[in-house]
């Protein structure tokens, strides 16, 4: 009988319904937000080089920058995950310079 006195209750049915309506409204918030600065962006959209390549106005480092920032995030998030799930039994990935996880 003490296990179960110290089991915490359950929150009641009210405060879980309020926590949902505002998550959901946070979420439809952000939907809202993010639609309406896409469609104010689409007017400075001329033709397909805007879009794909920035209008062709990005200088060299910028350029090399995102190369060198969606090469570290294949390696070093998605590659573990993949590493992990293909059967790997030790998977090490840094978070930091130097400090292995």
């Amino acid at each position: 009988m003490r296990l179960a006195q110290t089991i915490r209750p359950r929150q009641s049915t009210k405060e879980t319904g309020d926590l949902r309506l505002i998550n959901a409204l946070v979420v439809l918030a952000y939907l809202v937000a993010t639609t309406l600065f896409g469609m104010y962006l689409a007017r400075f959209v001329k033709k397909d080089d805007d879009f794909f390549l920035a209008g062709r106005s990005l200088n060299q480092w910028v350029v090399a920058g995102t190369i060198m920032a969606a090469n570290v995030a294949a390696i070093y998030l998605v590659g573990p995950a993949a590493a992990a799930y293909g059967g790997a039994a030790v998977c090490r990935c840094f978070s930091s310079p130097g400090q292995a996880t």
